[in-house]
């Protein structure tokens, strides 16, 4: 595979890293427990109740998708330097 495929590839898991956390919460800091809503059936009172459950926050998504983007970054960059080589007459 070529540099930039896979600065490409890095560049889409990045993506995917975020939108997995957006999609779980956007939270800042990584949740190891849920809450869920729970109904009184007899009075219609509400409770919040903690389940375990994982969902990723900033501080783990975000160096993820830093680093990625980062290491793509160098690979799109060596990529075009190395098609700006002087080739010899």
């Amino acid at each position: 595979m070529t540099k930039k495929t896979i600065a490409y590839v890095l560049i889409l898991i990045a993506v995917g890293i975020g939108m997995y956390w957006y999609a779980s919460g956007a939270s800042i800091y990584t949740l190891t427990s849920v809450p869920v809503e729970v109904t009184d059936e007899l009075f219609g009172t509400t409770e919040t109740h903690w389940e375990d459950g994982f969902r990723p926050g900033l501080e783990l998504a975000g160096p993820a998708m830093g680093g990625l983007i980062l290491v793509a970054g160098v690979l799109l960059w060596l990529a075009r330097r190395d098609g700006r080589a002087a080739k010899p007459e």
